[in-house]
């Protein structure tokens, strides 16, 4: 997979033959997930993929700007209590009570291949306290992908070792919907008319016990 980062907008392009994974670092500072699909071409700047409008009943703490909710914007890895009242990606107990965070970029290395991590696959996230205080790591999610309003069918294939392919199927409702199981489980969305037609997002958390 190839990475372009273009300076002026802050914004990373991942991309290979067939999709594209484009973030950027948003005015606040945080991480925003801008779109994730069929590959498309690039372009200096995807800013108007920002979903920036106002809307009646949302948390704007923004001083003067009535526009950026960080509860409509679609974040790469969102933190407890930043005005976004999804479930956020990671939660931290601070000494003093609080689990507000607030994380913001401050620079990126891209490097040639993948870093190998021993005994992890592909994907993970590293917390380093370089505070003087103690924190308490509640929650810290693999991955955290805000996809676009749409009439999303959840397929995952369950069963046992060997066996895994039952497939289920259901609809995507307003709120949690999970999968429990101790064996390998892969999952997929696809748009409700995906019998030929639309994008699936196949999503595979494995994880590897140590030796």
């Amino acid at each position: 997979m190839s990475i372009i980062f273009h300076e002026g907008s802050k914004t990373f392009h991942l991309f290979n033959e067939e999709i594209s994974y484009i973030i950027c670092v948003l005015s606040n500072g945080h991480i925003g997930n801008l779109y994730f699909g069929k590959k498309i071409h690039d372009r200096e700047d995807f800013s108007y993929l920002i979903e920036s409008k106002q809307r009646p009943m949302t948390a704007c703490v923004y001083e003067g700007n009535r526009k950026y909710s960080l509860e409509h914007l679609k974040l790469e890895y969102p933190v407890y209590g930043t005005s976004d009242y999804r479930n956020p990606a990671v939660e931290i107990l601070q000494e003093n009570g609080s689990r507000i965070s607030e994380f913001k970029y401050i620079s990126h290395e891209i490097t040639d291949g993948k870093p190998e991590l021993a005994g992890l696959p592909a994907r993970s996230a590293r917390f380093i306290n370089e505070g003087i205080a103690p924190v308490h790591l509640l929650n810290a999610m693999s991955l955290s992908l805000d996809l676009p309003d749409s009439d999303y069918v959840w397929m995952q294939f369950s069963g046992v070792w060997a066996r895994e392919r039952h497939i289920i199927e259901r609809k995507l409702e307003q709120g949690i919907q999970a999968v429990d199981r101790i064996e390998f489980i892969v999952n997929r969305l696809l748009p409700s008319d995906y019998h030929g037609r639309g994008i699936d997002y196949c999503i595979i958390l494995l994880y590897i016990k140590a030796p």
